[in-house]
């Protein structure tokens, strides 16, 4: 297209083009014939490059954070490291202990992170007012933790990465979808467009010039799935971000599988997630978690390890938001629906199904035992009769079931009656007066065989029932004749007591009973009979009536005790308070593992709340997010638990057990290791493998987490220089999918950027001493080699056959990665060197010719311009010389003058540069150019000097409609007229 057309398509009308005003002739000259390109030596594929001022395929190994927050009034879908979840943008940010995380991130070894922001609900954690104005409050945070996050990081050499949704709108309430034309295709969904454009304009002017890049989940609307179809209007995004920051790297997962590769309109480069090993590809199945047959990619790999968002607990919930799913349940009879964000019910079931995925691996089910459970719900219309209902279903045998045929049902009446029945029998039924006909809040605790039922935010159950028919089951939501709506639905697998007896526990010694609601202990201990936990978060509140005199004294929780009647001495571990304020861990048989001051002397009844997630064991006082006091050890995995005192008499109340079953890392610490050398050694559009391992908002990890991560770094630490701000090597490229099973000559290679080092990883050894390797396929040469971890000396030979290398006696490979150092003596070709070159454009084929016409005036100085394909001749042929560091002189033969992007303006407009030719010799930066390679096929040439790509224009050159002008334009043009190939 010509430049004013270009213009057009970037919605940039201002931009005034012409021809470039030369009086001078056009040198042609008589076609010759044209070759295929050669293929390259070692592998198919070519490297891409990011844009030059992002050095975003300069990191290596990566963490990726998902933290987003709930909308107004909206429970987060990360959880607190202790179970909890907060309500809302600011309750989240508040959480954070941003100087705790970046301290652990730096010293786990990362060089970048990769942070979710703009997900899920549409919500940041940092102010905005574009949500402000566009949304409302309660979408942003007033407290800036992204950009405390990217600061603290940058201040650590740590690179920041953002990881968006431009397409999330539906998962929005059904009233932000209208108030942002979510559904709305007027002008191209013109209103939706402007929000999303208003939204990255403001993040990229707050964060661009602090980011490494913004990655960009969704389908970008070029599937058929009628959520995205048709709604983002790409090149208007691509241009609102990079109009603002040229320089920033660009990648989505949309790109390019899905429509034809036109997610260039928006992005350069692809990002790979691994939600599963089974999205990796190469027929994995969805549990295969060996790395060696995982296949390695150019693009940016997010390899989803733990929970991924961070949760702990064993929770689900839904918020009946999307009207395009019943959001964790099923409609299994009966007639059911979303309408206005709730779920609608006329009669049947609704049963909850939690979806398979990282939750079922790490414990989770559909059924529940010990559980509370939480909705909203109103009755609109009973049709008329008074004994129609509404209500809940709990351990239930099949989700199939009707509600009245197993488990048990918890019903409400219009008329204010409440019932628990099971089949055949009504186990307990109340006369409230209450009217459901508006939304009324509801809390059922089943606990053991007890099944309490609070209405609204009252404290005194309005039943209380016991019957031990049932121990666990499927949950949901039942209705019969009734319309009703429910919402705000959440179940966590908790078991309680509000001591109104003691029936549920086991007194071994000391003076206990419940009273008044609370349980009082005097010496010794008493435990929940009958039931263990591994993985749990215990809450009591505490207050010690007296300590006979002594401060010493004591009062506190016991957890995995090895036998129920055990004392704190004999098994498990203790977490005590005393009245001096002292807050201890202890372990049996050992002592005090951790002790730390509180201030409290615990007379007043305080909250106590203990965490044992793993080897790890957290405690926090009263309503603090930070523990007071922590200790590590993996003696006790699980067992009973229950209360004890020592010395003092205590009363203790609203005592809970919520467990929590999480997961060790399904990767070893050499298989991160592993596989992020293979991605240092393959990814050449972006950064190469981010792991999730997210922590939580305090600075707390999940089971395994960081113990896998600090194995990782002891494996790295050694070898860091061979894969920490390295490039994938010239020499030996690796082909694309390469799985580390059948890695040719069993090494990943990669090399300092400046091409002084190469790094010959050894991940599957030889059987002998020594290794073969081919002939560099850039034509590099080295002079030395030495073992990296040691800096042992390597015999090394070379010769036009290959590089032979020999460990010395004494010296044996790694079953995990040795690393051989090369010293380089000289650089070679790089990837793309050589020469009789002919660079051809994708769009319609054009040549590159140097003319012999004078550029301005000067006499040493010419132009160049786009010719036919059928006009190709001497003038066309030019050298790539290697400088380096993934640059190259550009060099027509005949001329023996090399290109240059010029200081002056194409046809007085700053935002294009003119192109020409100067005499050949040493290179500025304006004579330096990187060959990208693009991701849909075609090679981009981008001036080091301006960071513009080389672009073949549709105006005529010198008046001459078919011979065509050559500038540097911005990157956000992003056409076919940027692309090029090289011929011989």
């Amino acid at each position: 297209m010509t430049i004013s057309d270009h213009t057009r398509a970037s919605s940039r009308p201002w931009l005034r083009r012409a021809a470039m005003a030369v009086a001078v002739s056009l040198t042609l000259s008589i076609p010759l014939s044209v070759q295929e390109t050669a293929g390259a030596a070692y592998a198919t594929t070519t490297p891409s490059n990011p844009p030059l001022g992002s050095d975003a395929n300069r990191y290596r190994y990566g963490l990726n954070i998902t933290w987003t927050s709930g909308g107004p009034g909206s429970a987060n879908a990360i959880s607190n490291s202790d179970g909890t979840t907060t309500i809302g943008a600011n309750p989240f940010a508040a959480s954070f202990d941003v100087n705790k995380l970046v301290t652990q991130i730096a010293a786990l070894g990362f060089d970048y992170v990769q942070i979710t922001d703009f997900h899920g609900a549409g919500t940041v954690l940092h102010p905005s007012a574009v949500l402000d104005s566009w949304r409302g409050a309660g979408y942003a945070s007033t407290v800036d933790v992204i950009g405390q996050l990217i600061d603290g990081l940058a201040a650590r050499g740590i690179a920041t990465f953002l990881f968006t949704h431009p397409l999330d709108g539906h998962d929005y309430s059904d009233a932000q979808q209208t108030l942002l034309g979510v559904n709305d295709p007027t002008g191209g969904y013109k209103k939706w467009n402007d929000f999303i454009n208003a939204f990255y304009a403001e993040l990229t002017d707050t964060y661009g010039a602090r980011i490494a890049g913004i990655g960009f989940d969704s389908e970008l609307g070029l599937s058929d799935n009628p959520l995205w179809a048709g709604k983002l209007d790409m090149p208007r995004l691509r241009n609102t971000i990079l109009s603002r920051q040229p320089d920033m790297w660009l990648g989505a997962l949309a790109y390019p599988d899905l429509g034809n590769g036109a997610g260039k309109n928006l992005v350069d480069f692809s990002l790979k997630e691994g939600f599963r090993p089974n999205w990796l590809g190469g027929g994995l199945s969805p549990t295969n978690y060996d790395i060696n047959q995982w296949p390695s990619f150019r693009a940016a790999a997010n390899i989803v390890t733990q929970n991924h968002w961070a949760t702990l607990g064993d929770y689900a919930g839904a918020g009946f938001e999307r009207g395009s799913a019943l959001n964790n349940f099923d409609a299994t009879s009966g007639g059911w629906s979303v309408e206005n964000s709730e779920l609608s019910g006329t009669y049947g079931t609704a049963a909850l199904t939690i979806p398979s995925g990282t939750q079922s691996e790490t414990g989770w089910s559909d059924t529940f035992s010990d559980a509370t459970y939480q909705f909203d719900f109103r009755i609109a219309s009973d049709s008329g009769n008074s004994s129609n209902w509404a209500g809940l279903n709990v351990r239930k045998n099949l989700t199939s079931d009707a509600a009245t045929s197993s488990g048990y049902l918890i019903i409400f009446r219009n008329n204010g009656e409440i019932q628990v029945s099971k089949p055949g029998a009504v186990l307990a039924s109340v006369s409230t007066g209450l009217s459901f006909s508006a939304m009324t809040h509801v809390e059922v605790q089943n606990s053991g065989g007890r099944l309490l039922v609070y209405v609204g935010s009252e404290s005194t159950p309005r039943i209380d029932v016991s019957d031990s028919t049932y121990s666990s089951g499927f949950t949901g939501f039942a209705a019969s004749g009734t319309h009703s709506y429910f919402d705000t639905f959440f179940v966590e697998r908790r078991w309680s007591d509000n001591f109104s007896t003691a029936n549920a526990w086991q007194t071994d010694s000391g003076t206990w009973a419940a009273s008044s609601g609370e349980f009082s202990g005097d010496e010794g201990r008493s435990t929940v009979a009958g039931k263990t936990w591994k993985n749990v978060s215990i809450n009591v509140d505490l207050r010690i009536t007296s300590n006979k005199g002594n401060s010493s004294n004591w009062a506190g929780v016991q957890l995995r005790k090895t036998s129920q009647a055990d004392q704190f001495f004999t098994s498990g571990y203790l977490v005590y308070a005393r009245s001096n304020g002292e807050v201890c861990i202890h372990k049996a048989t050992v002592g005090n593992l951790a002790c730390a001051q509180s201030g409290l002397t615990f007379s007043n009844s305080t909250h106590l709340k203990v965490v044992a997630d793993g080897p790890q064991l957290r405690v926090y006082v009263g309503a603090s997010a930070t523990p007071l006091v922590e200790a590590a050890d993996s003696t006790y995995a699980s067992g009973y638990a229950g209360l004890s005192t020592s010395g003092a008499t205590a009363r203790f109340d609203n005592f809970a057990v919520n467990a929590a079953p999480l997961s060790a890392s399904r990767l070893s610490s050499s298989q991160v290791f592993r596989y992020t050398v293979l991605q240092a050694g393959a990814a050449t559009e972006g950064p190469g493998v981010g792991w999730s391992y997210s922590p939580f908002s305090d600075g707390q990890w999940e089971v395994g987490a960081k113990e896998t991560l600090i194995a990782v770094k002891a494996l790295m630490d050694p070898v860091r220089s061979s894969i920490i701000g390295t490039m994938p090597s010239n020499s030996y490229p690796l082909a694309t999918s390469q799985r580390i099973m059948d890695l040719p000559n069993g090494i990943v290679a990669t090399r300092k950027v400046d091409d002084s080092r190469e790094y010959i990883h050894v991940l599957n050894p030889p059987t002998g001493n020594t290794l073969q390797l081919p002939a560099p396929a850039d034509g590099k040469t080295f002079s030395s080699a030495r073992l990296l971890a040691n800096g042992v000396s390597v015999a090394l030979a070379q010769n036009s056959s290959g590089v032979t290398l020999t460990l010395p006696s004494g010296q044996s490979w790694s079953s995990t990665d040795t690393v051989i150092e090369l010293v380089t003596s000289n650089i070679g070709s790089g990837r793309y060197g050589g020469t009789n070159y002919m660079l051809k454009s994708l769009q319609d084929s054009y040549l590159l010719r140097g003319t012999g016409n004078v550029y301005t005036g000067t006499s040493t100085t010419f132009n160049v311009a786009g010719v036919p394909l059928s006009w190709v001749g001497v003038e066309d042929r030019w050298t790539l010389a290697y400088l380096g560091g993934d640059r190259y002189k550009i060099v027509n033969e005949f001329r023996d003058k090399m290109l240059r992007m010029m200081q002056d303006d194409y046809s007085g407009n700053a935002d294009f540069s003119a192109v020409a030719m100067v005499p050949n010799g040493t290179p500025s930066t304006s004579d330096q150019w990187v060959i990208q390679a693009y991701v849909t096929g075609g090679l981009r040439i981008v001036s080091v000097g301006f960071g513009r790509p080389l672009h073949r224009t549709g105006d005529p050159y010198m008046g001459s409609s078919t011979v065509k002008s050559i500038i540097g334009v911005p990157m956000f043009f992003n056409s076919n007229e940027d692309l090029w190939s090289l011929e011989r």
